[in-house]
């Protein structure tokens, strides 16, 4: 497809990060990191036939996965 985004069915994009963190100068610090990947859960087609003969001759033969958020605190001390 004509999309915007990274791939041919037009994803969205590869993974997103953002970070919050305290000054580095304190004892204790606390970070917060939200990393997520196909925020706008477009289908990301992967997997096309190379087969000359085949039937599914450029085709995607499968999907990559749908959207994922990952978040995590770190205290680091």
């Amino acid at each position: 497809g004509g999309g915007r985004g990274g791939g041919p069915g037009g994803g969205g994009g590869g993974p997103m990060m953002m970070g919050m963190g305290g000054s580095e100068s304190s004892r204790y610090n606390l970070t917060f990191t939200i990393n997520a990947s196909n925020v706008f859960n477009r289908v990301n087609f992967g997997s096309y036939s190379g087969t000359l003969g085949s039937s599914f001759f450029g085709r995607s033969s499968g999907a990559n996965s749908a959207r994922q958020v990952d978040i995590s605190v770190r205290f680091g001390f």
